[in-house]
């Protein structure tokens, strides 16, 4: 049997043909396809696109292929799901189709679909989980300008507040001040209006760029940056519980996976761990999985259901080690 898994992110789309084996066959790399900033139309073209030449390069058709697995980024409302997920069978695929949201993959590189919460913490943040028995639930994911706590945009934002504060003279004194004037280039705090916001609306990049700054900072001895750090640990340990909660799992045993480069940061990852485990003795931690491989979530779902259950861990290898350098976030 072939498979031909997808993963469609904010930057680019990654897509590989494997045999039963977890051997890849082809790969080829596309266009973004964030629905939150494409046309449904667009997203569905570039998805079209990359499949094609993947299946192209395998000298495959649709058609051979046994298990269809996509995950796709701002797959958040039935609609899209619809849209796209006719866009596919559409393409001639015979076998089964997946497609699921990217987190949900992220969750199945972490748990390998076993009973648990995946939370992922990269540019954005979200905390997803399933109960082994159909029951799923989430928390977060409601993007930069309403939620994301405990992601890199929601530290970079705290730390441009800081700056700001301290500026002021309204908040504590923080290295962070300099060490962002630095990095921007400017010579005035003031001027950083003008970088912050473009043509009357926020640029939510420039606290993706800000965020590795905060570690520094901590490291340093910063009390300001420390703050903020051990604040993402306690967001996403609140996520994490609460999806526990939903899921009934906080009174049994079950995997807890940390996905994204947050949880590169110590002081947010003890915090983490350490409020989740006061909550849950029984958790079995996972990761982080901070440099993980997108194209494996929607590899591990695809060997799930061929396998009729979770991946065995020799299987799991082969797979990321032949998938290893087609495709990684650019920010994650």
């Amino acid at each position: 049997m072939y498979i031909i898994t997808l993963d469609g992110g904010k930057t680019r789309t990654s897509c590989a043909v494997l045999d039963s084996k977890g051997n890849v066959l082809s790969h080829a790399i596309g266009k973004a396809v964030g629905t939150s900033l494409l046309s449904s139309p667009v997203v569905e073209s570039n998805i079209r696109n990359v499949v094609f030449e993947a299946l192209r390069r395998s000298r495959l058709n649709a058609g051979d292929i046994g298990i269809a697995s996509f995950t796709v980024c701002d797959l958040d409302t039935k609609e899209l799901k619809r849209s796209i997920e006719e866009s596919i069978h559409k393409m001639g695929f015979g076998g089964e189709v997946i497609l699921e949201p990217d987190y949900v993959g992220a969750y199945y590189v972490a748990t390998h679909g076993s009973p648990g919460v995946g939370i992922i913490a990269g540019t954005g943040s979200i905390a997803y989980g399933e109960d082994g028995h159909g029951k799923k639930a989430r928390a977060g994911g409601w993007g930069w300008f309403i939620g994301d706590e405990g992601s890199g945009i929601w530290i970079g934002a705290r730390a441009l507040n800081a700056m700001a504060r301290a500026y002021d003279g309204t908040g504590k004194e923080t290295s962070l001040l300099v060490m962002i004037c630095k990095e921007l280039k400017i010579k005035n705090c003031m001027d950083l209006m003008n970088i912050a916001y473009k043509e009357g609306t926020a640029d939510a990049s420039l606290a993706s760029r800000v965020a590795p700054l905060v570690n520094r900072a901590a490291a340093e001895g910063d009390t300001e940056a420390v703050r903020i750090l051990q604040q993402a640990g306690r967001e996403l340990a609140l996520m994490t519980l609460t999806v526990s909660s939903k899921l009934g799992l906080d009174e049994g045993k079950h995997i807890v996976g940390c996905v994204g480069s947050v949880f590169k940061s110590n002081i947010v990852l003890d915090t983490f761990r350490n409020l989740v485990r006061k909550q849950t003795k029984t958790v079995e931690f996972r990761g982080p999985f901070t440099d993980y491989l997108p194209l494996m979530g929607p590899a591990v779902m695809a060997f799930k259901v061929l396998e009729k259950r979770s991946p065995s861990e020799t299987i799991l290898e082969t797979i990321s080690k032949n998938l290893e350098g087609i495709s990684r976030p650019s920010q994650n």
